[in-house]
């Protein structure tokens, strides 16, 4: 028989009735966290996953129609693994100890320990930022064109995603900041058309001085790896807006969720088979490369929660339509 890691895909697949029936019920706040790490389902709850969850939204012209909630890490998972890990380990014990020698039949399929869960810079995903930093200053263009940063945190809590600062010198720079964020997005499937797409970011803090006036914008990321960040991957960034309109600083709410809805170019590189990679730039000054106004000390940031953090993490939240043929089990829990 061969054996499913517990809180893997799989385990999630085979268990997703059960997951599901307490997802829908008074203690599925409680069990899994949905509003505190930011996921707020309006419908019924077809699919947990160890990075979504799935709610169903209708019938529209003979198909399903349902909104998937990503996260880049695998909380779901991670969370069970935490909630459940004194009952986990037990039934461990018992399949170890008891039943693998005495009773096979009557083994739990615990046997293994593993951590699948993906924290931090995991085995699927990761998020975090890059900078460029120059003690003596350098013109915009550099910083901007640079191929590497020497500034780099993957195992971030709540940090920059965008950041830009002026150095001393007269039209000298010192440092520009940019955010990567990969979200395993597979489960979507080759065979579903998307209709919408949003990615958001929970803003903590946001400033700037001088004349300056920021945006930000979403892009697409290439980074080296899909579950690691490298100094190399600085300019890995592209310039073509996923949005089609960058938020405004003046609309950039503190405390809140800022929300990116991707236009049809956005929509068209959410990955339905693998890893969605994205990235945060400013749009009028870093994507322009259009140097901002100097003066001596002049900055300006976008600070937001990265996974780390215990709430209101990064989300993607993706509406699409299935054949109502191709997902019978997602029809029987709505």
């Amino acid at each position: 028989m061969t054996m499913i890691s517990v809180f893997s895909k799989e385990w999630f697949e085979k268990h997703n009735k059960t997951l599901c029936f307490f997802a829908n019920s008074f203690l599925g706040n409680l069990i899994f966290g949905f509003k505190k790490m930011g996921h707020y389902t309006e419908n019924r709850i077809v699919a947990v996953r160890p990075n979504s969850v799935v709610e169903f939204v209708g019938y529209k012209e003979k198909e399903i129609e349902v909104r998937e909630h990503f996260f880049v890490r695998n909380e779901y998972a991670l969370r069970l693994q935490k909630l459940f890990y004194p009952i986990w380990f037990t039934f461990h014990c018992w399949d170890m100890i008891i039943a693998n020698r005495l009773c096979p039949q009557l083994n739990l399929g615990f046997d293994t320990l593993t951590a699948y869960p993906d924290a931090s810079t995991g085995a699927t995903t990761v998020d975090g930022y890059i900078g460029y930093y120059s003690a003596t200053g350098v013109d915009w263009t550099t910083a901007r064109n640079a191929s590497s940063g020497s500034l780099l945190n993957s195992s971030l809590a709540s940090d920059d995603m965008m950041y830009a600062d002026a150095h001393s010198t007269t039209n000298k720079f010192s440092r520009i900041k940019r955010s990567w964020f990969t979200l395993d997005t597979s489960s979507i499937t080759s065979v579903a058309t998307i209709s919408a797409t949003t990615f958001s970011i929970y803003v903590t803090l946001k400033g700037y001085s001088g004349s300056v006036s920021p945006n930000m914008d979403i892009y697409t990321s290439t980074p080296a790896s899909d579950d690691n960040l490298v100094e190399d991957d600085y300019d890995q960034i592209g310039d073509t807006s996923q949005t089609g309109s960058p938020i405004t600083y003046a609309s950039i709410d503190t405390g809140d969720y800022s929300d990116f809805s991707f236009n049809t170019t956005g929509k068209g590189n959410v990955s339905k088979t693998g890893i969605t990679k994205l990235g945060i730039r400013n749009a009028n000054y870093d994507v322009a490369n259009s140097a901002p106004t100097w003066s001596s000390g002049m900055y300006y940031y976008v600070q937001g929660n990265f996974s780390d953090n215990g709430t209101n993490k990064p989300k993607l939240v993706v509406t699409y339509t299935l054949p109502a043929t191709f997902s019978p089990q997602l029809m029987m829990c709505s």
